[in-house]
């Protein structure tokens, strides 16, 4: 007698009986690549997925080691998406184009900051990052911006699993579920010396902590988007300032954890305003998170669009409310436009606080 087990049969095999939970989500990556990402708990085995009815074994990203639990991947090529991604019986396919892509959101530092000596978060009362999420779903973004700093509970010891899915992948879960493609930086919460290790096993490319990764392009409708990682601060200028360098006149975008500036409460610029002016023209605008505000500032031409307030205990020592700036827990949407953009700053109750624009260059 011929026996076959079937996928779904085979899923519920290996994870149907596990105890644990999972996660996945699909992300946007260098080269244009879109990665297909699985974490499971209590499981040694990445599972099959059926791609264009074809069944492939997920690569192995990290083994189980008893402190993180495995993470695997599938790449896909945004040029030539399949027409069918299922997982588990479901089909999950985000319906992306790049060139057509007309609202994005942005969201940043939205870890719970209960280790902070002064005035320790309330993580049940005070942290309204799944609030946000839930709010930020509703405007239907067809791909998210994370500026950074998932992770802030149990500060230098960040690096657990307990900390990253508490953190980050337990308010994330509609986000994840909604298969809408996310765009990742990582911020200085992510360094090696804090939650470095769980970054490299689930959000970055490298499968270790590196102490900086180089900046890698995602195009989006004719614009470059840059993603830098910021973790250590000179680094950040560095990388910018080859950004800079190598522009060819593309339109392009700048996604760093660390502002290049941003407005203190006494109403004065602080960072490197001489390398933001210096920019190009074509580099318009910059967006960051790092201050936990919500800011707009432009500056020759050129704008910093900081989303810092997503979760983690606003800046009230370092920022004040004004017309381009609010301390309020919230996120960005990035509407674009016939050549140009609207970037508009929503609180966690969907109210808009502010809002600037983008315009054509000529």
């Amino acid at each position: 007698m011929k026996w076959t087990i079937s996928f779904s049969y085979l899923f519920l095999l290996l994870f149907g009986s596990a105890s644990g939970e999972s996660f996945h989500w699909f992300q946007l990556m260098g080269g244009n690549q879109l990665w297909f990402r699985f974490v499971v708990e209590e499981v040694d085995i990445c599972p099959n997925v059926v791609v264009d009815g074809v069944e492939h074994l997920m690569d192995q990203h990290h083994a189980a080691d008893g402190s993180f639990p495995l993470s695997c991947v599938y790449k896909l090529d945004l040029e030539a998406l399949p027409q069918s991604f299922i997982l588990d019986n479901r089909e999950i396919l985000p319906r992306f184009k790049k060139d057509e892509v007309r609202k994005i959101a942005v969201i940043g530092d939205t870890g719970c900051r209960n280790n902070h000596f002064f005035s320790p978060q309330d993580c049940k009362k005070e942290w309204f990052f799944k609030e946000t999420i839930d709010a930020m779903l509703e405007h239907s973004p067809e791909m998210v911006i994370h500026v950074g700093d998932y992770v802030y509970r149990r500060g230098s010891q960040a690096s657990t699993w307990t900390t990253w899915k508490e953190d980050f992948f337990l308010p994330a879960t509609a986000l994840l579920n909604s298969n809408i493609p996310l765009l990742l930086a990582r911020g200085n919460h992510e360094n090696c010396n804090r939650g470095g290790e769980g970054w490299a096993y689930f959000l970055s490319i490298a499968k270790e902590c590196l102490a900086h990764e180089d900046p890698y392009t995602f195009s989006v409708n004719g614009r470059d988007i840059v993603v830098t990682d910021s973790s250590i601060e000179r680094k950040l200028y560095e990388d910018v300032a080859h950004v800079n360098n190598v522009n060819n006149g593309k339109r392009t975008w700048i996604v760093t954890h660390r502002p290049l500036v941003f407005k203190n409460k006494e109403d004065l610029y602080v960072g490197n305003t001489t390398i933001f002016k210096d920019l190009k023209k074509e580099i318009e605008l910059i967006m960051s998170g790092h201050v936990h505000v919500a800011q707009f500032l432009r500056l020759d031409g050129h704008v910093q669009f900081i989303s810092g307030n997503g979760g983690t205990r606003l800046s009230h020592w370092q920022t004040s409310t004004a017309s381009d700036s609010q301390l309020e827990y919230g996120f960005g949407i990035i509407d674009l436009l016939n050549g140009s953009a609207k970037i508009t700053s929503y609180d966690r109750f969907n109210n808009e606080m502010m809002s600037t624009y983008l315009e054509a260059n000529d």
